[in-house]
């Protein structure tokens, strides 16, 4: 029996991609999903357990994925149906979970929730380019995890309380013009 080598590697490619394309599709959307099963859960312990048959189901149905599509939104749908299936077997033996109304409820909420992140994140996007170079350069510094306002402060030679001043003047300019760009396209 001959193998055919070309097509043993060409096979392993594939699946070698399509491997690499699931864990970083999954990496994006793991945090969502984990918020997601801990909400509808309400147990961080069961909730890691969910995260676990998730991420199986999702492997194991990553083959019906339209690559292209929102992975996000499909495997929150995913998500959402094997706490569902933890419910069920869960009300057996507990009456501490929660009803399937109650958790379409909590689904639509968070649902509509992420919508108006995004819109705002949208709008931030936005409204930040419309500020000057010098401010974007102030707020991208003040937020940089590597750096305290105090140290802030000494690079730039102004008292810290100064720079709280102007980054709460900042925030307020970015904060109405979100808003005001949202009740413009309502």
């Amino acid at each position: 029996m001959l193998i055919n080598t070309q097509d043993s590697i060409s096979d392993f490619d594939s699946s070698y991609e399509r491997h690499l394309e699931f864990t970083r599709q999954f990496e994006r959307v793991e945090p969502a999903l984990h918020r997601r099963v801990l909400m509808l859960v309400g147990n961080r312990s069961d909730a890691d357990d969910v995260i676990q048959e998730v991420s199986l189901v999702l492997w194991q149905k990553f083959d019906e994925y339209i690559p292209g599509t929102n992975f996000s939104k499909w495997s929150m749908v995913v998500a959402t149906n094997v706490v569902r299936n933890f419910s069920r077997k869960r009300r057996r033996h507990a009456s501490t979970t929660l009803s399937e109304q109650t958790m379409s409820k909590l689904v639509q909420t968070q649902k509509a929730c992420e919508e108006l992140l995004e819109l705002r994140r949208e709008r931030l996007t936005k409204c930040l380019s419309q500020l000057n170079d010098s401010e974007r350069h102030f707020l991208s510094r003040s937020y940089d995890p590597n750096r305290t306002m105090v140290q802030l402060a000494d690079e730039m030679g102004r008292p810290v309380h100064s720079l709280y001043v102007k980054l709460s003047r900042l925030r307020k300019v970015l904060y109405h013009c979100i808003n005001r760009n949202l009740s413009e396209t309502e």
